[in-house]
C-alpha cells in the first residue's frame, strides 16, 4: 500500500517515477569515493543497513536522502527517497554531471537491489572497493596526492589533458608529477632564493677575492639545468607515495598519538633527514665521488642564496633522498609533509645566504650559514644539514671562524682597513714629500 502526497492510504503499488535522460539530468553531488547511487524513488533498501552504513531515512520525494545520523526509519516497508550512497560523505562536493559508465557497487547497503555507481572525472583513484580502480586503503597517500588531485581539479582535467584520458592512469600521474615537480621546485628556488639574495645576503661579500666573475648568473643557470634530471628519480618516489606505498595518512585521528604524534613525527623527520645528510654527504667528500659529482658544488666558496640547489643531479638527488625514504618508514601526516618538504628547501637557501647570525646559546647546535661557510671553504667540516649532531659525534666539527673573528666578513673589514691605511699613507707621502726619504719637513712660521 502507498501514501498519497497528502498523507491518505491508497491501494496498489506506487507508481514510478519518470526520469529524464542522463544528458538532461541537472548537476548531481558527487565525491571522491564514486557512490551516487541511481534508484527509483520507491526502492525499499534492506533493513537494517549492513555494519558501517547509516540507516536511510524518510526525505523530500524526489530527494538524495539524508545525512548519516538522521532518525531511523519508522519501518521496513516505507518508501524511501532516491538515496545517495553513504561510503563517504564526508568527501562530497559538488560536481557538474557529465556522460559516465555506471559500474557496480559492491559495498554500499544497497548493492543487491542493482543499484551503481557513477564514475565522475573527479572520483579519485582511491577507491579501494569500485572494480577497475587502484586498491588503496582511505587512509593512506601520498603528500603529492593533495597537489595532484587540486591541479587535476581546477586545472589539468578540464582545460589540459583529453577528456577520456583517466585521472589513475599511471602515465598520466607520472606526467602530472614530473611536470608539478618541476614548477614547484623551480618556483621555491627563484622565490626564496630572490628573497634571500635582496634582503638577506649581504652584497659586501661580492667584493671577496674567492668570489667569481658572474657568480651568482652561473650558479642559477646550474641549478636550473640540474632540477629536471633531480626530478627523475625524485618524481618515481612521488609516484610510489601516490599509488599507496607510504605511510602517509590524511586524519590526525589516524595518528597513533593524535596531535602530540604529529608533533612528535615532525621532530623526529629532522633527526633523521639531518643523520642520512651527514653520512650521504660526508660519503660524497670521498675521493670516489668527489671530483665526479660534488665539486661543482664547491665552485662557490663565497656561496648566494642561489648556490643553495646547484648541484650536480646525482648530488642534489642522493642530499634530498633521506626526506623521501622517511614517510616509506614512519607515519607522517601528508600536510605536515609538505610544510617539511617547504621548510627544508627554504633552509638549503638559508644556509647558503651568508647571514651569520645565530643566538649565542645555539651557536655550536644549530648548522647554520656561518658554520656551512666554513664548509666550502675548508672542505672537510660541517657536513650536517640543520645541526651539529652527528657533526660533533662524526668528528668533523669546526667552530664556524666567523665566531671567531676570522670569517669572509672579518677578512674584507681587514682588507678595507689595509686599503685604508695605504691610500691614507699615499696622502701622508705626497703631502710630506720628505716622509718617504726618512726625514721630516720641519714646521714654517
Amino acid at each position: 500500500m502507498g501514501v498519497t502526497e497528502g498523507g491518505t492510504p491508497r491501494h496498489g503499488p506506487a507508481p514510478r517515477r519518470h526520469h529524464p535522460p542522463r544528458s538532461q539530468q541537472p548537476a548531481v553531488a558527487s565525491c571522491r569515493w564514486p557512490c551516487h547511487l541511481r534508484l527509483p524513488d520507491t526502492v525499499t533498501p534492506p533493513w537494517p543497513p549492513p555494519l558501517g552504513h547509516p540507516p536511510a531515512t524518510r526525505g523530500p520525494r524526489g530527494g538524495h536522502g539524508t545525512e548519516p545520523g538522521a532518525p531511523r526509519a519508522a519501518t521496513k516497508g516505507i518508501s524511501h527517497p532516491r538515496p545517495t550512497c553513504h561510503c563517504h560523505p564526508s568527501h562530497c562536493h559538488p560536481q557538474p554531471a557529465v556522460p559516465v559508465t555506471s559500474v557496480p557497487c559492491h559495498k554500499c547497503p544497497l548493492s543487491q537491489q542493482q543499484s551503481t555507481v557513477r564514475r565522475v572525472p573527479h572520483a579519485s583513484f582511491h577507491s579501494p572497493h569500485v572494480p577497475g580502480l587502484v586498491p588503496k586503503p582511505p587512509s593512506s597517500g601520498a603528500a603529492m596526492d593533495l597537489v595532484l588531485e587540486a591541479a587535476d581539479r581546477h586545472l589539468l582535467t578540464p582545460y589540459v589533458y583529453p577528456a577520456g584520458w583517466p585521472e589513475e592512469e599511471p602515465c598520466r600521474q607520472l606526467l602530472s608529477l614530473f611536470v608539478i615537480t618541476n614548477l614547484g621546485a623551480l618556483a621555491l628556488y627563484l622565490l626564496f632564493g630572490t628573497l634571500s639574495y635582496y634582503f638577506i645576503f649581504d652584497h659586501e661579500l661580492k667584493k671577496h677575492p674567492q668570489f667569481l666573475e658572474n657568480q651568482v648568473s652561473r650558479e642559477i643557470a646550474y641549478a636550473v639545468r640540474s632540477l629536471p634530471w633531480i626530478s627523475v628519480p625524485t618524481v618515481a618516489l612521488f609516484f610510489a607515495e601516490v599509488r599507496g606505498y607510504s605511510k602517509l595518512y590524511d586524519n590526525i585521528e589516524d595518528s597513533p598519538f593524535g596531535w602530540s604524534g604529529v608533533f612528535l613525527s615532525m621532530l623526529s623527520f629532522l633527526f633523521f633527514t639531518d643523520m642520512g645528510i651527514y653520512w650521504i654527504h660526508r660519503g660524497l667528500h670521498h675521493k670516489l665521488f668527489y671530483k665526479r659529482f660534488h665539486k661543482p658544488h664547491h665552485l662557490w666558496k663565497i656561496a648566494t642564496p642561489f648556490a643553495s640547489h646547484a648541484f650536480h643531479p646525482v648530488d642534489g638527488f642522493m642530499q634530498s633522498l633521506p626526506y623521501h625514504v622517511y614517510p616509506f618508514l614512519f607515519p607522517l601526516h601528508k600536510v605536515t609533509y609538505l610544510g617539511l618538504y617547504i621548510f627544508v628547501n627554504v633552509w638549503t637557501i638559508s644556509i647558503h645566504d651568508g647571514d651569520y647570525r645565530v643566538p649565542r646559546l645555539l651557536r655550536h647546535v644549530i648548522n647554520g650559514s656561518a658554520h656551512h661557510t666554513d664548509h666550502h671553504l675548508y672542505f672537510d667540516y660541517n657536513y650536517g644539514q640543520y645541526f651539529t649532531l652527528w657533526d660533533k659525534i662524526g668528528g668533523s666539527y669546526k667552530s664556524p671562524t666567523s665566531f671567531e673573528g676570522k670569517g669572509p666578513h672579518d677578512y674584507l673589514r681587514k682588507l678595507r682597513e689595509k686599503e685604508l691605511r695605504a691610500s691614507n699613507g699615499t696622502v701622508a707621502s705626497e703631502k710630506n714629500p720628505g716622509a718617504s726619504n726618512g726625514t721630516v719637513a720641519s714646521k714654517t712660521e
